[in-house]
């Protein structure tokens, strides 16, 4: 129990507020997001969410690979590791035209 509480406390507590506090200024800042498109973006980030009570049911009920969670469990994670990487290897609008100006 106090392995599940630390990790919680690290993903949800400690991760959460790290990926929201950096993420505003990511998106001013770095991609010249607008602030109606920030507010689309986090909005789709909540809907996880609101999501999870159905994502929660519907583990339950229908088995992945013959289990209930684990199977669920690597998918999620498979996904979360593809989109982070998506993120990661996505351009950054001027950063070409900065290092032209810097050499």
């Amino acid at each position: 129990t106090v392995a599940l509480s630390i990790c919680c406390f690290l993903t949800k507590g400690v991760g959460a507020h790290m990926l929201t506090s950096g993420a505003l200024p990511l998106y001013k800042d770095v991609y010249f997001v607008s602030n109606a498109r920030y507010q689309a973006f986090t909005t789709l980030l909540d809907l996880g969410w609101a999501a999870k009570p159905i994502v929660g049911i519907s583990t339950d009920l229908v088995l992945f690979r013959g289990e209930h969670k684990r199977g669920w469990l690597v998918v999620a994670v498979l996904t979360s590791v593809m989109f982070s990487l998506v993120f990661v290897v996505l351009p950054v609008p001027g950063s070409a035209k900065e290092a032209a100006d810097r050499s």
